[in-house]
């Protein structure tokens, strides 16, 4: 449990605070420890150290508490400044590994900064950007004077610029008044600082002054974990799960770059991206920045009747790196509703042109499209999760899974049963609907491009429209911008979503045809789906900033990287015991065992032993991690994977 320790400005109490709420601790029997990340003004000792004063204050308060500094300079004024006249640099890396490692010697950490928030610490690393590396909750010192106002409300309106979390204010009387003045500065600080703990420290106080305060976060910080566990586990119901015997959840609390903090403290890394969606990682400063931005402006209107920049602009970027075949955009909320908006826009069209016989889909075996009702009814019809629901979907017409893997050569005898499905049905057809190249949740099915190929040619030749799911292979995970590339092919209707906003918010995009959506509009013609969140301003800024930050970098060279770290990694997986096939294509690494995966099990395994985050399901043990992943952060995932079959954690 760490606090970090902030003023509005020097010489307000911070030290005089720490010193207080260190003994505080100390007397309700709490293991705690200060830490003075910067010093400057250290006194030379004989033996030609430094003796840290703010340090010797903490433990003149205490016999016990345990207090450091770690960077220790002569010169009392800004650390950047004191640091240069040494001719040294602090450095920021080496500095929070310190601050971490000393953390762990105790169970809470009281971390004190050197100033105000923006005091630099290099040229371009203040005290606020600790802070946030530190991912602590942050407890501000003011002195309470005349004119500490604006002090304190530019502080606190940098802490939530941030992201960051103001758990207490101590309004430090430093002169021992208690009038007008240093009343009203509490009223107006406690108001900006709403849910934070606001408490008075007198001149000349004693440790018992701050014993609310230490009461305040030890107690708040272990009821609410507590609360929010037992009612998730009484009244949430979480996917694919049932509420009699739920698997188990694990409490996160923050998330940043491919590491998601626990509130119990462990940091794990992120193998999923968060069902394959935040491929920038976590909390992205341009993302994050969109988001703010656009609420600030206008977080939401209807878009019946309506139009915003941030729509526009997002539908231009998106046709531009899309296929150029498409090109209308309707902007949805998720994949699934992607994939109703594309069932509907192919029997519609067809209808539209009295061909309204035209009303099946057809679709390989091994697919999943979503869990919405059309969705649901070209997901597999045997091995998939909606077999329960089959006497209320909709028949659909199914042939057999690509047979071929990724890297094989089609054979024309390839597509015999499907030629032959087509030529019987092709008057019944409306539209032929896959996932390009990886068919993810049916699976994780990795085939040729060829018989994509070959599907665009057979729709051609029997009046059959193509729609592809690229929901989880868009945007550059498969190596590709799109995956139909990989068989250079152009579809009539496409869906889009999931990485589309880089995983700040839920949308979705359904692409289509001139000709497609010309049809449909013929003679007035409307299409029929109009969802309440559509083209959401705050979501469609996000992902219009998600593909500008895709294009500014090449992702396509960190996505084959991965890849070839993966494929190095899991070659020692193959020869264990229960492992029956391992497929990689661009960030996507399977490992398919031989029966089904304990998924309660093996994911305990992962949290609490290998400290990665990843969820198998069925028979597989995949990861998808995001693109800014580092290469020993990979190897961490694919050595947990390693660990867990050897050990037999995933039975």
């Amino acid at each position: 449990m760490d606090y970090f320790i902030s003023g509005t400005d020097t010489d307000i109490g911070k030290t005089y605070v720490t010193s207080l709420l260190l003994k505080a601790f100390e007397t309700i029997g709490v293991d705690v420890q200060g830490i003075k990340a910067v010093q400057t003004g250290c006194k030379l000792t004989s033996d030609g150290g430094m003796a840290a004063p703010d340090v010797l204050s903490y433990l003149e308060k205490s016999k016990t508490v345990k207090a450091s500094a770690i960077e220790c300079f002569e010169m009392p004024c800004s650390p950047h400044l004191a640091a240069r006249l040494e001719n040294k640099k602090i450095n920021p890396k080496s500095l929070l590994g310190k601050i971490k490692a000393l953390s762990k010697k105790a169970d809470v950490n009281l971390i004190e900064g050197a100033g105000g928030l923006l005091v630099p610490l290099t040229d371009k690393w203040t005290i606020i950007d600790m802070i946030e590396a530190l991912d602590c909750e942050i407890i501000l010192v003011v002195g309470n004077k005349l004119g500490c106002i604006n002090h304190a409300l530019l502080s606190i309106e940098a802490i939530k610029n941030r992201g960051l979390k103001l758990k207490a204010i101590v309004m430090n009387n430093l002169y021992g008044s208690q009038d007008e003045i240093t009343e009203d500065n509490i009223k107006v600080i406690s108001k900006a600082a709403k849910e934070a703990f606001v408490c008075r420290l007198e001149k000349n106080a004693a440790y018992g002054e701050l014993l609310p305060l230490a009461r305040f976060l030890l107690k708040k910080k272990k009821m609410k974990d507590e609360d929010i566990l037992e009612f998730d586990r009484e009244h949430i119901w979480h996917p694919y799960t049932s509420t009699i015997n739920p698997l188990p959840v694990y409490h996160a609390e923050t998330t940043k770059g491919v590491h998601i903090k626990l509130k119990d403290g462990a940091q794990l890394i992120d193998g999923m991206s968060s069902w394959w969606c935040a491929i920038h990682g976590y909390r992205h400063p341009q993302l994050i920045s969109a988001l703010k931005n656009q609420a600030d402006a206008m977080p939401h209107i209807m878009f019946g009747g309506f139009t915003h920049k941030p729509a526009v602009s997002l539908c231009k970027n998106l046709l531009s790196i899309a296929p150029r075949s498409l090109a209308h955009v309707f902007l949805c909320d998720s994949g699934s509703v992607a994939v109703e908006v594309a069932l509907k826009m192919a029997v519609q069209y067809w209808h539209a042109a009295g061909k309204t016989e035209k009303k099946l889909i057809i679709t390989p075996k091994g697919g999943y499209f979503g869990d919405t009702l059309g969705a649901m009814s070209v997901c597999d019809p045997v091995g998939g999760m909606h077999i329960k629901f089959e006497k209320i979907l909709p028949k659909q017409i199914f042939t057999s899974r690509p047979s071929r893997r990724f890297a094989e050569k089609l054979e024309m005898r390839d597509m015999d049963e499907i030629r032959s499905v087509i030529e019987k049905n092709r008057g019944e057809i409306a539209a032929f609907i896959i996932e390009p190249v990886v068919q993810g949740a049916g699976g994780m099915w990795m085939y040729s491009p060829e018989y994509l190929k070959e599907i665009r040619r057979l729709c051609d030749e029997n009046e059959i429209i193509l729609i592809l799911d690229e929901i989880a292979t868009g945007f550059g995970r498969t190596g590709k911008m799109f995956a139909c590339e990989w068989a250079d092919i152009e579809p009539d209707i496409m869906c889009v979503g999931k990485a589309l906003t880089g995983g700040v918010l839920s949308l979705a995009a359904t692409m289509a045809s001139k000709e497609i959506a010309a049809g449909i509009s013929r003679d007035g013609g409307s299409l029929m789906h109009g969802p309440t969140f559509m083209a959401n301003p705050m979501a469609c800024n996000v992902a219009d900033a998600s593909i500008n930050l895709l294009k500014s970098y090449n992702w396509q060279e960190k996505v084959f990287s991965i890849q070839k770290i993966m494929t190095d990694e899991m070659e020692k997986i193959k020869g264990l015991e229960g492992v029956a096939d391992i497929r990689i294509l661009g960030a996507i690494g399977v490992v398919e065992m031989e029966r089904q995966v304990n998924v309660a099990k093996i994911q305990n395994y992962f949290v609490t032993k290998h400290s990665v985050n990843i969820r198998p399901f069925g028979r597989l043990i995949y990861i998808m991690p995001p693109f800014i992943i580092s290469r020993n952060e990979i190897i961490a995932l694919t050595d947990a994977i390693y660990h867990s079959i050897n050990e037999k954690q995933w039975e």
